[in-house]
């Protein structure tokens, strides 16, 4: 079996009308950016670095050099710290991204708020913004359920990032990506600016992140009538963070897909990057699985149902249970979203 980093150490060609931007690029430069900035890389040359007009294998030179990758935390995917720093390298080195060239990274992270995006010109007049899901961080933890009620700052921040790329480069094509709660980031920006500049976004990816409130699909229902078409849900087979919220099928439609993971590891951990199955250069596509279905079903009662005084609460009891299995223990895992869900 392959996964991201095989697909990285074998494919090398450029970006190129012959060998466009697809999906697996958007997926690759989603899980890029989580790569360690801001805060978290200014110690290695004093402060006030700046990381902006630089290339994307310079910038993997200054991670590696001072082996920054290690020390940082990702969230959900803090035991592949390794695979992050063996990401480095690889992209330091591959023909097809070594040269992409980062304009800017954004980085904000406040009491209630964690945001985090790479603005990024891959060449030929195309540009992608990549978002950063949640990183750890406290604020991180605190803005994913703070959507449940709200348009958060970091959503706000998602278009307001996007929207000064799209006004300076006009004839520029746009895609927006990210993972996890940069899937969600890239889905708003895209719906929320889609009806200005509809013309320049090529595409939004949401990778295996949440949806959206139900006052978010009422108040941008024709927003995503528009961009319908131009917007994917990614998801993995066994997802749990891709069913938080609603949504999924209002917004994507038949561009909702599942992608096979490694399952010897518990149902949360499939969520991270490196464990999506990748073959022959591209995803291994398959259906949403049983335990998925399931816990969407219960998501949605627990989020119908519960005051939004203990909301919270529930999910996050939810959540802690159901990481002590792997999906391959789908039963166990029924079993206790039935006791939940009572």
């Amino acid at each position: 079996m392959t996964y991201l980093l095989d697909y990285l150490a074998k494919e090398n060609q450029k970006i190129t009308e012959k060998k466009p931007f697809d999906y697996i690029d958007a997926f690759i430069l989603s899980a890029f950016a989580y790569l360690p900035v801001g805060k978290d890389i200014r110690k290695f040359k004093g402060e006030g670095l700046k990381i902006s007009h630089i290339a994307v294998k310079d910038f993997c030179n200054l991670l590696i050099e001072n082996d920054e990758i290690l020390k940082f935390r990702f969230g959900c995917c803090t035991k592949s710290l390794k695979d992050y720093r063996e990401m480095a390298i690889l992209l330091k080195y591959n023909e097809r991204y070594k040269d992409i060239k980062i304009l800017e990274f954004v980085y904000e992270n406040m009491k209630d708020s964690q945001f985090a995006c790479f603005a990024l010109d891959l060449g030929e007049n195309n540009y992608c913004i990549a978002y950063r899901g949640t990183d750890g961080t406290r604020a991180g933890w605190h803005e994913n359920f703070s959507m449940l009620e709200e348009i958060t700052q970091a959503q706000r921040l998602s278009s307001q990032v996007a929207t000064k790329y799209l006004s300076q480069y006009e004839n520029g094509n746009f895609y927006f990506t990210g993972h996890s709660k940069g899937g969600n980031l890239a889905a708003f920006a895209g719906i929320d600016l889609f009806p200005i500049h509809g013309n320049k976004i090529k595409f939004a990816y949401n990778f295996d992140g949440p949806g959206f409130n139900k006052e978010f699909l009422r108040d941008f229902k024709d927003n995503i009538n528009m961009i319908r078409g131009k917007i994917a849900s990614i998801s993995i087979e066994n997802t749990v963070v891709a069913e938080l919220l609603f949504g999924q099928e209002e917004i994507y439609g038949n561009d909702r897909y599942f992608i096979k993971t490694k399952t010897t590891l518990n149902i949360l951990k499939e969520h991270c990057p490196f464990f999506w199955r990748i073959k022959n250069g591209d995803f291994v596509f398959t259906h949403q699985s049983s335990v998925s279905h399931t816990i969407a079903h219960v998501l949605d009662e627990i989020t119908l149902k519960t005051p939004p005084a203990l909301l919270r609460s529930r999910l996050e009891t939810m959540l802690r249970s159901i990481s002590l299995y792997k999906s391959s223990e789908a039963q166990k895992i029924i079993n206790v979203l039935k006791h939940l869900r009572n």
